[in-house]
């Protein structure tokens, strides 16, 4: 939603409106102004009388299209691009609680990094929703290997994913990696899907062990390589060491 929903507006009234006269909750992308008045990219949840109920802030913002690299250790650079804008970061991984649901929340690009889901699955999510803006994409692959993105989430972790962007991928994906619907890029879409999800979800091999098994296949690699130059060293001093032995020259028969 393109209005901030901290703050009291007729945009904001609109809508709250059209939540109580649909009388079921409503999750959507917007974002606020904290009392800093620093912008964050945010998830809302609204009750079905229209009340604010829970926010998610984006943490993992995009380098240079929500903040300036760098910024705080070259103050200058500010100068040299004023346009790129700022953009607070989010301090907490909660899931949003509908029910016995309990949706883990992702902005974006949030969907690529697996030690995010880490942390909203240790915090008891048993699914997934990610809210993207794919519009900068335009029609190109890109929006199709970010919704994949989500596919990968699901499938890892096992908990079902609901995507929504505004140009790009819009699917349900269940834990099982089955894509229930989803239209292309660029179209007016809706459906209505029935998710299934496991209330109490045990974690899986990848969420508790996932980030440390590429490592340990890296190690464990360097010490074969390792353990099979030293045996060739090892095998070409021996050889070099040893003494050679003189060869006796052969008695000629007479004929």
């Amino acid at each position: 939603m393109p209005f901030d929903i901290a703050h009291e507006s007729k945009y904001l009234t609109a809508f709250q409106n059209y939540v109580r006269e649909q009388k079921i909750p409503i999750l959507t992308g917007a974002y606020r102004y904290d009392e800093q008045h620093l912008k964050h990219n945010t998830a809302a949840l609204f009750s079905a009388d229209g009340q604010v109920v829970q926010t998610y802030d984006k943490h993992m913002l995009m380098p240079f299209g929500e903040f300036l690299p760098m910024e705080n250790t070259f103050p200058f650079l500010r100068k040299l691009a004023p346009q790129i804008p700022t953009y607070g970061r989010g301090q907490d991984e909660l899931p949003f609680v509908v029910g016995d649901a309990r949706m883990g929340p992702s902005i974006c690009y949030e969907s690529l990094f697996p030690d995010h889901f880490r942390k909203l699955t240790a915090n008891g999510a048993n699914m997934f929703f990610n809210i993207s803006g794919d519009y900068w994409f335009g029609n190109s692959t890109e929006a199709y290997f970010h919704g994949l993105a989500g596919l990968e989430r699901a499938i890892e972790f096992r908990r079902p994913m609901i995507r929504v962007a505004d140009t790009g991928i819009t699917t349900a994906i269940l834990a099982d990696g089955t894509m229930l619907a989803s239209p292309g890029i660029w179209e007016q879409w809706q459906d209505y899907v029935n998710i299934g999800y496991v209330k109490e979800p045990p974690r899986t091999f990848f969420d508790l062990y996932g980030q440390w098994w590429p490592w340990a296949l890296a190690s464990a690699g360097a010490g074969l390589l390792f353990s099979v130059g030293l045996r060739k060293v090892r095998t070409n001093r021996t050889s070099a060491r040893a003494p050679k032995k003189s060869r006796k020259p052969r008695k000629r028969l007479a004929a």
